[in-house]
């Protein structure tokens, strides 16, 4: 008898101090400290040959939703122009995928006019914003993007793909 009732002693302990623990870690988690999001670098990765000199991620007030923008610029680093096909550069986004504009020179997060072609001679860079209507965000987000496009070298006649990952918190 005092075999069982020590096993089941310890086994209470024990018990309780695990549960505490539980009850410890689910309310940190409760309360935001223990989110992971938030302590991910920011990140914007391309193809060689492709640098990204500079990213964003933002929220656009569209009616009463708030979307999210994602703007980035691509430098061409492969000793040729570029010209990337009409309607080819897509941003995925949580599942949702959008077609990319050339950034307009006024303001940055808007688009310009221009849907493509776009031609990016050698080492030059270009501006693109990528518009998500559908994703509802707020500010201090995470939001991770991967992009895709189609391009041909200058002169040449077989087109390539490329491709990049964007990770942004996204500003108010």
């Amino acid at each position: 008898m005092k075999r069982a009732q020590a096993a089941l002693e310890f086994i209470t302990t024990y018990g309780w101090a695990i549960m505490i623990v539980l009850v410890m870690i689910g309310a940190l988690s409760y309360f935001g400290v223990t989110n992971p999001k938030e302590y991910l670098p920011e990140k914007c990765i391309f193809k060689t040959g492709f640098n990204c000199l500079d990213f964003a991620g933002k929220i656009t007030p569209l009616a009463a939703n708030k979307e999210l923008t994602m703007v980035f610029t691509l430098k061409n680093g492969l000793g040729k122009g570029i010209i990337i096909a009409d309607q080819t550069l897509e941003m995925t986004v949580e599942g949702t995928l959008v077609m990319c504009y050339e950034a307009s020179a006024a303001d940055a997060f808007q688009p310009s006019a221009n849907d493509g072609p776009f031609t990016i001679p050698a080492d030059t860079s270009m501006k693109f914003v990528c518009d998500f209507p559908t994703i509802l965000t707020f500010e201090g987000d995470s939001k991770k993007g991967k992009v895709d496009f189609d391009y041909t070298e200058s002169g040449g006649f077989y087109p390539k793909i490329a491709s990049g990952e964007l990770s942004v918190s996204v500003l108010p």
